[in-house]
């Protein structure tokens, strides 16, 4: 059996960047023009971040009131929106993992931990920004177009890091 000599490297990576790029293009495609994805996923999303972070909040001492997509407590009251949900990082981070030459099923379970993980972060940073809006509400836009944006795709970034860090090398050489 003759043994397959391994691809340049950047012919991979080309592949990589042209294959994530087609993914994550058909992922907004389904996001933002399919009614499907709307009413199925990213409505019911959004109600599951409000509700996580009042679920939180809760814990801290106050009391949230969560109410489809808004969320008020001590006189500050934010809705989360289908731009703020962290739905397009999401997708990023699903294109990039399944556009990696690495087998189906670490892609797989890479996907579904790494979103799982994105969900956690992007809940954390919706809480730090209400209790920003509560306690310094004049810094607040600030920090929720600049610095909070910044960092959940920063930690995005950081958790495909720690997939691709974690995929055996010997694995990768057969999965182009």
């Amino acid at each position: 059996m003759k043994k397959r000599e391994p691809k340049p490297p950047n012919r991979a990576i080309g592949r990589f960047i042209v294959t994530a790029v087609a993914m994550l293009g058909m992922f907004f495609v389904a996001l933002t023009q399919l009614q499907f994805s709307e009413q199925h996923l990213i409505a019911p999303y959004t109600v599951l971040l409000a509700r996580s972070v009042s679920v939180i909040l809760g814990v801290t001492g106050l009391s949230p009131v969560s109410s489809g997509t808004s969320v008020t407590a001590s006189g500050f009251s934010a809705t989360i929106v289908p731009s703020c949900a962290g739905i397009e990082i999401m997708a990023l981070l699903a294109a990039s993992m399944l556009a990696f030459p690495a087998p189906v099923r670490r892609k797989v379970s890479g996907v579904l931990l790494g979103l799982v993980a994105v969900h956690l972060i992007n809940v954390a940073r919706l809480v730090v920004l209400f209790l920003i809006g509560i306690h310094f509400r004049s810094g607040f836009d600030q920090a929720h177009y600049y610095y909070a944006q910044g960092f959940l795709l920063l930690a995005t970034v950081g958790v495909w890091t720690l997939w691709v860090t974690h995929l055996p090398r010997h694995e990768l050489a057969h999965n182009h």
